[in-house]
């Protein structure tokens, strides 16, 4: 497969827009990012299914056995992504369609924004997020077990190689000194280390900045305006290196996208996250408030 640096446009559509465009049949792709058992009960027509879960490694060190359950360890095993395209063009999605990726909104902490940057990682090149999610949209669902998908397409595998940073790579960085913004995308609970116990070790990567999952939403469920996003954004953002993290890099997925619609910069996400970090012992992990 091939790496490069690709560009794709990221966008935010309003239920209003997706209702418009499926009357009118305007052949966009729908994918549904929420639970196998949810999209079973009802989804809009013609969408198809995938789960964030299913194209993540295992872990390769000793580790707690829930954290080979699926959910818990978000590192993307990237020798699947070759059969992950061919299911895409069996299903009839390719890289040129415009393809919107739908689920529940807020509640779903990032699975849409999960599964969009992982297309937009293998060379989708117009990617959307529904607003406020299908909630508003129930009314349109349809029970058929199959939904229609269209004849097969083509899916050429290329990697963005400027969406994903590994555990050694934010390691590298941090011991060169190189200018980095590190955005922790989970509670502040989270962030200073009162967590979970299944976790390797809690608390966050050294220099991290925190911008909590849930800001990132008003009120109504919708996503927070891009004048908002600004107005909080930390002028260090503009560094060369712009990469996000939360638990299992699903969160930090939606951020990085937002971030992106929002100011025009790639941020890197850090799929394999704190799980991932805190397994290295010789990797540093720290707690309690910033200084």
């Amino acid at each position: 497969m091939a790496t490069t640096a690709l560009r794709t446009t990221i966008f935010i559509l309003n239920p209003n827009a997706l209702r418009k465009a499926l009357t009118e049949k305007s052949g966009i792709k729908l994918v549904d990012a929420r639970p196998a058992a949810e999209f079973a009960k009802g989804h809009l027509p013609g969408a198809i299914n995938l789960l964030w879960e299913d194209f993540c490694e295992s872990p390769t060190c000793p580790v707690q056995p829930i954290l080979h359950s699926p959910g818990y360890w978000g590192s993307l095993c990237t020798e699947r992504l070759q059969a992950l395209a061919q299911e895409l063009a069996d299903r009839g999605l390719s890289p040129e369609d415009r393809i919107i990726v739908v689920g529940n909104g807020k509640r779903d902490k990032g699975r849409e924004g999960r599964i969009a940057w992982m297309l937009a990682y293998m060379g989708a090149k117009n990617v959307g997020l529904l607003d406020r999610g299908l909630l508003e949209m129930e009314d349109l669902f349809t029970l058929e077990a199959d939904a229609d998908r269209g004849s097969s397409a083509t899916w050429t595998l290329t990697l963005a190689e400027n969406r994903r940073c590994t555990m050694e790579d934010l390691a590298e960085i941090k011991a060169s000194g190189e200018s980095l913004y590190l955005v922790d995308t989970r509670s502040h609970k989270e962030f200073i280390g009162d967590s979970y116990d299944y976790q390797p070790r809690r608390g966050r990567i050294p220099g991290s900045h925190l911008f909590a999952y849930d800001k990132l939403f008003q009120s109504d469920g919708s996503f927070i305006s891009r004048e908002t996003y600004l107005s909080q954004l930390n002028q260090e953002a503009r560094a060369a290196n712009l990469v996000s993290y939360c638990e299992v890099g699903v969160r930090a997925a939606l951020y990085a996208l937002l971030h992106e619609i929002y100011t025009g910069a790639v941020m890197r996400v850090y799929d394999g996250s704190i799980m991932e970090w805190g397994t290295n012992q010789e990797l540093p992990v720290v707690t309690g408030e910033p200084a």
